[in-house]
């Protein structure tokens, strides 16, 4: 009884094995577009038409009654952006209706770098930098 248990478990972990496909490996293209996210984020993904070795990056994010929005220009290698951003600051002094003050952020430009992965059909963006958008994560 023992036997065919062990062997049953050995067939299915051979099974599983064999049955584990590769992930897919995403680049940088495979995210090109306009990606809403939850708390107000905007993820927009692009390339210049003219050299596209130049990636493009505009991402908008409510933190209370701030929200920001970054534009970052640079480089892609894989999944991975490298490059630098300016971003606005806009207060509110209630729901989203009125502007208390509107800040833009451009000297000196921030460091940044964000790795796009898939999650549940969407791109989920890891901040690693400066500024504001150091240490932040937006997905699904």
């Amino acid at each position: 009884m023992i036997k065919r248990g062990v062997s049953i478990l050995i067939l299915i972990l051979i099974f599983l094995l064999i049955g584990c496909e590769e992930g897919k490996v995403y680049t940088y293209s495979d995210f090109l577009g306009e990606w809403t996210l939850p708390n107000v984020s905007q993820l927009s993904i692009m390339e210049d038409s003219e050299d596209p070795t130049q990636k493009m990056l505009d991402i908008e994010w409510r933190e209370g009654t701030i929200v920001y929005f970054a534009m970052a220009g640079g480089t892609a290698s894989g999944n991975v952006f490298t490059g630098s951003y300016t971003y606005n600051k806009t207060t509110y002094a209630d729901d989203l209706v009125t502007v208390e003050s509107s800040e833009y952020h451009d000297d000196p430009r921030k460091s940044i770098t964000i790795t796009l992965t898939m999650y549940q059909d969407k791109p989920k963006a890891t901040c690693v930098g400066e500024g504001p958008l150091a240490g932040k994560v937006f997905s699904k």
